[in-house]
Formats: structure tokens, C-alpha cells, sequence
């Protein structure tokens, strides 16, 4: 039960006393958004501002593999504001910056706080903003020596408030589909799309759709780390001490648990197959709402990204038991790739793109009612088969060919912007 807990009245004291702290800092660095653009000469080597729906220490996805493969080329800050009370929630641990070395140039991890509300309220966002606009101002000034990248429709304001060398929309999920969306954030999404020198998605549905907008847009599939999946398969790693008392076989599910997955759903199958255990693993967020409870469903928290494969060695199944809502239909879940990796056998509802992609190796049910039967199919048949050919499927994706072609189109956008400068 790692990921959940209630909070004591020492977690809300220190709820209250970090929003007094961030009221006093937004005293000190509000005035920062409102100073003139200084001009500032583009550097030789732009750096990378990546601001980020995705919290770098929270689920591990397609932002964090670009980061750590863009450093390569530029230096990178990788820019992903929290609200306040996702540190007693989803978020155990919390650093404001960090900066990791792994090539030969830097990358800064830079996580500050906004206050908390963020999405039902009007008021607060625009306080987020103002701290989210002068937070990057003191980063990087004009940004005229930076390229901007988002992968979030929240990044509009900053896209228009900078000198920006180049300004990137990789569009990863359709944020503007989710419950707790705001209703204006389907007008900041087009703003971005329109302002953009690039625009490039991490699924076809995504592309499909910014198309009818962009017609440049570009889908630039996702990958996985294959080599790391691969050598947990070969080595027989231990059993996981958290794992160690859940009874075979297992249905298992990694990734957050949010408003995305069907509750009612992973309930029907639990109380369905009594001997069977079915184990989530990730952060559970404020709107998954109330987890579903039984004897033989276990939450076991968010882990290290380099941790799961040992987990998934474990499961006879993997599951994407996804609520076939709008933003669902945007999705192309990296897990896809990383339970295939892991030598799993796959069922999924049908998202548009894994049944594009992965309906050859990947078992796709109809509807909820499929799914449950599926479950019990699944687990009875021999799973070998199925197996190699998701590991071959698994095989031929790549984290740096698509960092690869991210890079190729930053490039061609600064040259396009750099000639537009002397028109």
C-alpha cells in the first residue's frame, strides 16, 4: 500500500506552512514576469527549456527518455511545476533542483511549486501562472539563447512571453480530454499548435487530429528500453520482497492510477477470479477516487523505473483495464512496449493505437464485459507463443531513434527560424 495513505494533521500543517512559504516567495519572484524582455544573444549551442506535464520522479515515460538523450546535443532544463499538496499524495519525494552529469552537457532537473487548485479554480491558475512565467524568466531571461519544448497545453503562456530560438509542441496526450481539465485549456492547446515551429505527437490519434490544424504535424512513435527488460528475462532476477506473500498467478497493471483506468471494472475482475491476485503498482492519484478494495487486489506504490522488469517477470498477465473515455482514445500507453519487452502476455481495451499497432501481439477486448472474459482465457492458455512475438514487437522500437528524429526537427526549426529572422 505504498502509494496511499491519509494524511495526518502534521501533513496538513505542513500543507498550510508550504503555501505561506510559496505566497512569501511569489512576493520576492512575482516581479520577475513583469521586468522588459532583455535581448541576450543566442548562444552557439541553444539550450533545451522542456517544460513538462510529466513529474520526473513520478511514472517514467516518453519525457524522461528524451531528456536524458537531448543532453547529447544542448544542454537541457527539464521544467515541471507541482502543486503543493501532490507531495502528500502521488509524490513522496521532492527535490526544487537537481543536476544530473551523465553527458557532456548538463541536465537540470527543475521541480518548483505552484499552489494547489490548479484546475478548478481561476484565481489560483492565475497565480500559477504568474509564478510559472517568472520562474522561467529568472531561468532563462528572454529565452533568446533557449528552444522552448512542451508537451503540455499549460506551456501556452510561456510560448508567447519569450524570445524563444525555436519553440517545439511534442503533444503526447490530449491533457485537454482529462476530467479535471480546464475548459480554456482546448484554446491554449490550438494557440500552441498554431505558434509552434514543430508540432510532433507520440500517437497517431494525436497526429491524426493536429493535422486538421498542422498539416506538418508529425507522429513520433515511443520506444523502450529493450536491453534492460531483456536482461532481467536472463538473468531470473528475485522475487521482489513486497511480492514475496502474493499468491500465483497474478494479473498485474504499472502505471498511475488515475482518473484513465476503469475502477468499477478492475472490482468486477477481482471479485470474478478470487484466485487470482491482481497487483498495480504506481502513484495513485486524486482522481482514480476511492481504490477499489479486496482480498486478492494489491497496491504496491510507485517503484523505480528500473525496478519494474522484475516485477513483470512476475505477472502471468498485464493488463491495460483503460475507460474507453476521449482521452483514452488519444493514448499509446509506453507500458505497451515495456510488458512486451518483459516477455508478458497482453490484454488491453481498444485504444485506438495499440489496436493499430499491436493487435498481432497484443490481445484486445471489445468491451469491459470481453475484458473479464479474456482474463480467465488468458491465464489458461500457453503463453509461449504469444510471448516471442511481443518480445520480437518489442525488439525493433527504440528510445533513440526517437530522440533522433526530435532532434533532426528542433534543428530544422531553428534554421527556419534563424532564416525568418533576416526576411
Amino acid at each position: 500500500m505504498g502509494a496511499e495513505r491519509a494524511l495526518t494533521w502534521k501533513d496538513w500543517l505542513r500543507l498550510l506552512s508550504r503555501c505561506v512559504a510559496l505566497g512569501l516567495r511569489m512576493v520576492w519572484l512575482a516581479p520577475w514576469s513583469f521586468l522588459p524582455r532583455r535581448a541576450g544573444a543566442p548562444a552557439d549551442v541553444p539550450a533545451l527549456f522542456f517544460y513538462s506535464q510529466v513529474v520526473w520522479d513520478e511514472v517514467w515515460q516518453r519525457p524522461q527518455e528524451y531528456a536524458l538523450r537531448a543532453v547529447r546535443n544542448r544542454p537541457v532544463e527539464y521544467f515541471c511545476p507541482v502543486q503543493i499538496h501532490r507531495l502528500y499524495d502521488s509524490l513522496r519525494s521532492w527535490r526544487r533542483m537537481r543536476v544530473l552529469r551523465d553527458g557532456p552537457y548538463p541536465l537540470i532537473i527543475h521541480t518548483p511549486l505552484i499552489f494547489p487548485g490548479e484546475y478548478r479554480s481561476r484565481p489560483i491558475r492565475w497565480l500559477n501562472r504568474l509564478l510559472i512565467l517568472a520562474e522561467a524568466r529568472h531561468r532563462v531571461g528572454s529565452g533568446a539563447g533557449h528552444i522552448l519544448l512542451s508537451n503540455s497545453p499549460f506551456a501556452e503562456a510561456l510560448s508567447h512571453r519569450f524570445r524563444w530560438r525555436a519553440r517545439i509542441y511534442d503533444r503526447i496526450d490530449d491533457y485537454t480530454a482529462f476530467e479535471w481539465a480546464p475548459p480554456e485549456s482546448v484554446d491554449w492547446e490550438r494557440a500552441l499548435i498554431a505558434q509552434c515551429d514543430r508540432v510532433m505527437t507520440g500517437t497517431r490519434f494525436l497526429c491524426d487530429d493536429a493535422r486538421k490544424q498542422r498539416p506538418d504535424a508529425e507522429f513520433i512513435p515511443c520506444g523502450v528500453d529493450f536491453g534492460l527488460f531483456e536482461r532481467i528475462r536472463r538473468t531470473e532476477p528475485a522475487l521482489p520482497d513486497d511480492m514475496r506473500s502474493i499468491p500465483a498467478p497474478v494479473v498485474g497493471y504499472v502505471g498511475s492510477l488515475s482518473d484513465r483506468l476503469d475502477r468499477a471494472l478492475i472490482a468486477r475482475a477481482a471479485e470474478r477470479y478470487p484466485h487470482v491476485s491482481f497487483v498495480l503498482i504506481g502513484p495513485i492519484h486524486g482522481s482514480f477516487g476511492s481504490p477499489p478494495r479486496a482480498d486478492n487486489i494489491h497496491y504496491l506504490g510507485l517503484k523505480p523505473h528500473d525496478a519494474l522488469p522484475e516485477y513483470m517477470a512476475r505477472f502471468d498477465l498485464a493488463v491495460m483495464p483503460f475507460r474507453m473515455t476521449p482521452a483514452a482514445l488519444a493514448t499509446n500507453p509506453v507500458k505497451t512496449l515495456e510488458y512486451l519487452a518483459a516477455g508478458c502476455v497482453v490484454l488491453s481495451m481498444p485504444i485506438p493505437d495499440v489496436v493499430r499497432f499491436y493487435s498481432d501481439v497484443v490481445a484486445i477486448a471489445d468491451t469491459p464485459e470481453d475484458f473479464i472474459d479474456r482474463i480467465g482465457a488468458l491465464l489458461t492458455e500457453d503463453p509461449a507463443e504469444r510471448q516471442a512475438r511481443g518480445i520480437e514487437k518489442a525488439r525493433g522500437a527504440s528510445w533513440d531513434a526517437m530522440a533522433d528524429r526530435m532532434e533532426e526537427l528542433i534543428q530544422s526549426a531553428q534554421i527556419s527560424t534563424f532564416a525568418n529572422d533576416f526576411r
